[in-house]
């Protein structure tokens, strides 16, 4: 790292938001952060995807492909998180997701947030809990619009 040159910090939001400053500014060394221009698939259906994803500004849409259309799954805006399921279930993407205007993101492989697990368990702890407690939100979510889809 090169002295006297800023680097960006994860913000307090999603699934880091319970973090201390000090540990959110070590994670972000962890992970990198990266952009998405408009049109621009971050995650591509059917291909592997190892990372975790938090979405710092702009929109990301999730789309998936079935046999006689795309369907639109839904919009992923600052603060949320896309790949969770991926980082701790190493697989093939079950969607794709795409940038819907520039967007700024901060992602992290499984080795590397292991990494920061084991350096930082008190930390690390606040984390999986947040991540987890995210996990659960998109659950819930889908669980209900599949109900109501069914109905």
């Amino acid at each position: 790292m090169t002295e006297g040159l800023d680097q960006p910090v994860l913000p307090p939001v999603g699934f880091v938001a319970d973090l201390k400053e000090e540990d959110r500014v070590l994670l972000s060394s962890y992970g990198e952060f990266v952009p998405a221009n408009p049109e621009h698939d971050l995650i591509e259906q059917g291909w592997p995807q190892e990372h975790l994803y938090l979405l710092i500004s702009g929109q990301l849409e999730v789309r998936r492909t079935g046999l006689e259309k795309d369907v639109l799954i839904g919009v992923i805006n600052p603060g949320e998180a896309v790949g969770e399921t991926s980082v701790f279930d190493p697989g093939p993407a079950s969607a794709s997701v795409r940038a819907r205007e520039f967007s700024q993101l901060w992602r992290i492989d499984r080795d590397n947030l292991n990494s920061y697990l084991a350096d930082n368990p008190g930390a690390g702890l606040i984390l999986l809990v947040g991540i987890a407690t995210a996990l659960s939100q998109r659950v819930r979510l889908l669980t209900a619009s599949l109900t109501d889809a069914l109905s």
